[in-house]
């Protein structure tokens, strides 16, 4: 777990900056910072459509009287991705679009899903009922 920790606050930030300091070097520096700000947009716009959206589903959900669970997982994986729009940085920037897209969010929808049943099957996790 602590090796999760030194690459998501140590590794990835690191990487980002080699990254950002190339492409400043390779197109100046005025088109690098102008591309992690339009990300940076891009991903507050599409974070909100594909939320709407999202929340839709669960509401018509609820309504036909099941449990949205694949409703809940998309908007969680949306809300990652709008967070990692909004950090600075062309890496979480990627990773942020691809779980944003319905399609590219597939993949990660399912290893989520299979990581959060394996966990509830070996008593991992569990919930508490109010």
């Amino acid at each position: 777990m602590l090796i999760k920790f030194y690459v998501l606050f140590i590794l990835i930030p690191i990487m980002e900056i080699i990254l950002l300091i190339k492409l400043g070097q390779t197109v100046g520096v005025l088109p690098s910072v102008f591309l992690v700000l339009a990300t940076g947009l891009a991903g507050i716009i599409l974070a909100r459509a594909q939320g709407l959206v999202v929340l839709k589903n669960i509401i018509s959900t609820l309504s036909l009287g099941e449990m949205p669970t694949d409703a809940l997982l998309n908007g969680f994986l949306v809300l990652i991705g709008a967070a990692l729009l909004l950090t600075p940085g062309l890496i979480t920037d990627l990773l942020g679009l691809f779980l944003l897209f319905p399609n590219t969010r597939r993949p990660a929808k399912i290893y989520l899903y299979r990581k959060l049943k394996k966990a509830l099957q070996e008593g991992r996790l569990w919930f508490f009922r109010p």
